[in-house]
């Protein structure tokens, strides 16, 4: 039966520890070593991978914020990707209805005369954490995930 790849890095480790305890087996301990640390990253890129969900699979919640891969298609048919934080906008949100308080536009074909009042409209916006701004992206937003917590123990400014 195949090990996972949690056992495989278990068991490279038991095998420096254990298996390789003479001085002739330096080279062994150093190897299985070596090997764990690979196998470990290699689980670590996959985990990363995995966190990331496809915008043709699922979209996030209106205003939600996440982090997204962007994609730069290129006059030379050449791509580049980069990751930002946005927020997508299904079209179904209002200015009334909206948590974000500084949409600036009036698009005559937005406007609800029932309502009166506008609608969002849809796609992604890049968002900017610390002075509350944001821009349209107008190249493809082709996934997304949630954002991770801040980076562990709790530091404080003098």
């Amino acid at each position: 039966m195949a090990m996972t790849l949690e056992e495989a890095i278990k068991h490279c480790r038991e095998v420096a520890d254990y298996d390789c305890y003479n001085e002739k087996d330096i080279k062994c301990r150093n190897e299985h070593w070596q090997l764990a640390e690979w196998l470990e990253e290699l689980y670590h890129r996959r985990q990363n991978d995995r966190d990331w969900i496809c915008c043709r699979k699922q979209l996030p919640e209106p205003e939600k914020e996440a982090e997204v891969t962007v994609e730069v298609r290129l006059v030379d048919g050449k791509r580049k990707r980069f990751t930002c934080r946005a927020f997508y906008e299904d079209g179904n949100t209002t200015l009334d209805n909206s948590d974000i308080s500084e949409w600036d536009f009036d698009d005559d074909e937005l406007y609800d005369p029932e309502r009166d009042d506008w609608f969002v409209p849809e796609g992604w916006y890049g968002s900017n954490d610390y002075c509350e701004q944001f821009t349209i992206i107008d190249d493809f937003v082709i996934a997304w995930r949630d954002i991770p917590k801040p980076y562990g123990i709790e530091a404080t400014l003098d």
